[in-house]
């Protein structure tokens, strides 16, 4: 028998409400949102605009978690992969699987 995702993660995600920005490798910014979780290897971003994606699935996560906050280690820059995406009605969702940190 198979194992469920949840089994197959390896870090617990976390409700985080926070300021997100979607960029191109090139640093063109394909969407903004925010995100509705955040774990040690990704995060999962809502935004109102269908972004063109790149046909790598390779994306710029930028994540504003605000000073002082317990997560600092998450902010900055983060190179994902696209691993989910879901569009319902205006809203599009993206899970992002982190690959390194940028910045």
């Amino acid at each position: 028998m198979g194992q469920s995702e949840h089994d197959r993660r390896r870090s617990i995600r976390e409700i985080a409400s926070h300021r997100a920005v979607l960029l191109s490798a090139e640093g063109d910014k394909l969407a903004e949102g925010m995100t509705t979780n955040l774990s040690d290897e990704g995060a999962f971003v809502v935004v109102r605009t269908a972004p063109a994606l790149p046909e790598d699935g390779e994306v710029i996560l930028e994540v504003d978690l605000g000073e002082g906050d317990a997560d600092a280690g998450l902010t900055g820059r983060h190179r994902c992969r696209v691993v989910r995406y879901r569009t319902l009605g205006n809203l599009s969702g993206l899970g992002v699987e982190f690959i390194d940190q940028t910045e």
